[in-house]
């Protein structure tokens, strides 16, 4: 996380705000959540975050597959079940997207298989994927591969989005409210100013820093609230259930 927010995030902002062009902070944030989560749940980068903003096809992939599941909610499955099934509009393209996103997935899986195979362990692995299958080895019940392929992808899913648009959200409330802005940075160069010693590649804070920041703590869940990164989850019964008796 730090090498990606020093190293590339860091840089990149930078480099578009000397630029003078105007630029889609939110594109920005996603690819760098993208980036990081990937690393966290796969411990591959897939560059989204480079200069040059790439097109990557696993992140295009995955991109275009979300969006593409959105039609499932807004057409009624009378529709879409006969367009699976024959294979046609968008859902022949969501099953391409698909097909990308398990691909990547499923050869990530297979080349930390052939590590282990080899070295009898996995080297210098920190990622969800690699903690997940060495916790497996030697027990009696193996998870197949897909699992951990599925695993994975939800967890992408799940922080790629959510935390970007939670970041978009956040900044622009920042940008509206000049007064909380300086509060925010008033209490980070506060915590600065406890320090013996600065470092000289860039301010990392510790734990025990970002814990003193109380304002920013409460900045943070507000813009959530006002802004929820996932503002409706739809939710039905499949039948009918009987509470037990008290």
């Amino acid at each position: 996380m730090q090498d990606l927010v020093h190293q590339k995030l860091l840089k990149l902002t930078e480099k578009l705000v000397e630029s003078g062009d105007s630029f889609d902070l939110q594109d920005v944030l996603l690819r760098f959540t993208f980036d990081n989560i990937c690393t966290a749940a796969f411990g591959v980068n897939p560059g989204c975050l480079a200069l040059d903003f790439p097109d990557v096809p696993f992140a295009k992939a995955f991109e275009k597959a979300t969006e593409l599941t959105l039609f499932r909610f807004l057409i009624p499955p009378f529709i879409w079940k006969p367009m699976r099934f024959f294979g046609i509009g968008y859902e022949k393209a969501l099953k391409e997207a698909v097909g990308i996103v398990h691909d990547f997935a499923e050869k990530t899986v297979n080349g930390r298989r052939d590590e282990i195979s080899k070295h009898g362990r996995l080297c210098d692995q920190s990622d969800l994927l690699s903690r997940l299958i060495e916790s497996g080895q030697g027990k009696k019940v193996q998870f197949p591969d897909k699992y951990f392929r599925d695993l994975c992808v939800n967890f992408i899913l799940a922080g790629r989005d959510t935390t970007s648009v939670a970041l978009a959200w956040f900044f622009w409330l920042v940008h509206r409210n000049p007064e909380k802005e300086n509060r925010i940075l008033w209490e980070i160069n506060d915590n600065l100013s406890l320090r013996e010693t600065q470092t000289k590649n860039g301010i990392i804070f510790t734990m025990e820093e970002l814990n003193k920041m109380m304002y920013l703590q409460a900045a943070l869940p507000e813009s959530l609230r006002l802004y929820p990164s996932v503002p409706t989850e739809v939710k039905e019964v499949v039948e009918d259930d009987v509470l037990p008796d008290v």
